[in-house]
């Protein structure tokens, strides 16, 4: 066989196996199982939505399913195998499932005394996604709660910030903006979270101890200035005096003879 031709069939072979082994390994599970027709792949989303994230025994596997398919429908727009139209309807189906189970999920994590920032987050934006799809109805029970999620997690990062910002305060007017903060955020669902409640109700200790301390470090230097201020008047007297009787010393000398 010719040398040119065996060299091509080789370069045909490798590029083959390269097909085959990114579709097998890299190419995402549910992307391998869809064939790119615009409703065959809607359809596909459908009954994935029903059986992995519905049908999902638990949050954590329908938020994974939910990721999955997303990235799944994000690709099948890039390469161009659904319209930007078909994309956006498949993401409102796949959010539409999740909605309820994450409504719900919040409410079981919110009632819990010990929460995880990373899961709060991730439950953050899981809603904003939802919530931007635009798929749940106006004033919808599953709305309000996505809605009510989001912010419970935003006021949750800025009590937090307002707990940690106890030991930065200078005053006694920083201290009362910061009791007026604290008792802000004294409510349903976040006074369920025992870590957050605690650094709060440190928070005015805190505010109180770097008070005193800004207030004795002032004393102190105003001893300091005024002490170097004696001593600066100590100093120029005694330079007076040593002049005053310099002078007397020299008139004295002057008529010495």
């Amino acid at each position: 066989m010719n040398k040119a031709i065996k060299i091509g069939l080789i370069a045909i072979a490798v590029l083959v196996i390269g097909i085959v082994v990114w579709r097998t390994l890299i190419m995402p599970p549910a992307m391998k199982e869809i064939k790119f027709d615009g409703s065959v792949f809607s359809t596909q989303i459908k009954t994935m939505t029903e059986d992995s994230i519905k049908d999902a025994a638990g949050y954590d596997k329908a938020q994974q399913a939910f990721n999955s398919m997303l990235q799944d429908i994000d690709d099948a727009e890039f390469l161009e195998n659904i319209d930007s139209k078909e994309a956006t309807e498949c993401k409102k189906v796949i959010a539409q499932g999740l909605a309820p189970k994450l409504a719900a999920h919040g409410d079981t994590v919110f009632a819990a005394s010990d929460w995880k920032a990373s899961e709060l987050d991730a439950m953050r934006d899981a809603a904003k996604t939802i919530i931007a799809t635009e798929v749940l109805p106006s004033k919808s029970e599953d709305l309000e709660k996505l809605q009510a999620l989001i912010k419970n997690v935003d006021d949750y990062h800025s009590a937090l910030a307002v707990a940690s910002s106890g030991s930065h305060c200078s005053s006694e007017s920083e201290l009362n903006s910061l009791n007026h903060k604290i008792k802000s955020f004294n409510r349903a669902p976040l006074n369920n979270c025992k870590s957050l409640m605690s650094a709060l109700n440190a928070a005015p200790g805190k505010a109180k101890a770097n008070i005193a301390r800004i207030a004795e470090e002032k004393r102190k230097n105003e001893e300091r200035a005024e002490q170097a201020k004696r001593e600066k008047a100590k100093r120029e007297e005694e330079a007076k005096q040593q002049k005053i009787e310099n002078d007397v010393n020299s008139n004295d000398d002057e008529y010495d003879f």
